[in-house]
């Protein structure tokens, strides 16, 4: 009885939470409506950094290969709905499900992905850098020396190699050589400057298990270029 009342209790703030991001939603939409508010940059950094938060928000704090009692520790005030297991590249997985979402524990107990089941929105990432191009457009100076821009977009990057990274651990290698290249076109953009060689050759490896030989040997070489 008390799981459950738990449950119900987590299932709650889990809808009082999307409740609270969709009015944040609903205002953004018409700011970005407004004529006049529509030609402010800080209007779309705003509604970038809204939907970045949107997508942290459910797996907030966690990270690939934490140790599944640390993720507990974080996870203290939610409880699971249940337990699966997954079979991946032909290895068994244990995941815990959990109201809005799943973490996938491998045989040492340590979380090497996880999948939002319960989303505010689909694909905030590419709301939010949709965000970013426009304040780039109606900034005075294309966003050079706007921190709001630069930085916004550095760690944009960086949730989107977070995303690919977790993808291709699913081994959803369509899913994630995508993001792995939008996370690239970020951050080789002269605004931010800190192209990761590391997902270059990620990106290579993506393509080149896809068969995507001309994609992999390009990024391949790319990398060796940067190297």
């Amino acid at each position: 009885m008390r799981k459950l009342l738990l449950s119900v209790i987590v299932l709650l703030s889990v809808n009082v939470l999307f409740a609270q991001f969709e009015k944040k939603i609903e205002s953004s939409d018409k700011d970005i409506q407004n004529e006049k508010k529509k030609t402010n940059p800080k209007t779309w950094t705003d509604r970038a950094t809204l939907f970045q938060q949107i997508y942290e928000e459910p797996t907030k704090g966690i990270w690939s290969m934490m140790d599944q009692a640390q993720v507990n520790l974080l996870l203290h005030n939610q409880t699971p709905t249940g337990n699966e297991v997954a079979t991946i590249g032909g290895i068994n997985y244990n995941v815990v499900v959990y109201p809005d979402k799943k973490l996938y524990f491998n045989q040492d107990n340590l979380l090497i992905s996880w999948d939002v089941t319960k989303k505010t929105v689909d694909n905030p990432l590419q709301t939010a850098f949709d965000a970013y191009q426009e304040a780039i457009k109606v900034d005075k100076n294309q966003g050079k020396g706007n921190k709001k821009i630069t930085d916004g977009m550095a760690t944009l990057a960086g949730l989107y190699s977070s995303e690919a990274i977790k993808e291709y651990q699913l081994e959803r290698y369509e899913t994630a050589l995508v993001d792995f290249k939008k996370s690239l076109e970020l951050s080789s953009n002269p605004l931010v400057g800190k192209t990761d060689s590391l997902i270059i050759y990620y990106t290579a490896i993506t393509a080149g298990l896809l068969k995507d030989y001309d994609t992999s040997i390009e990024y391949f070489n790319k990398a060796i270029d940067i190297d």
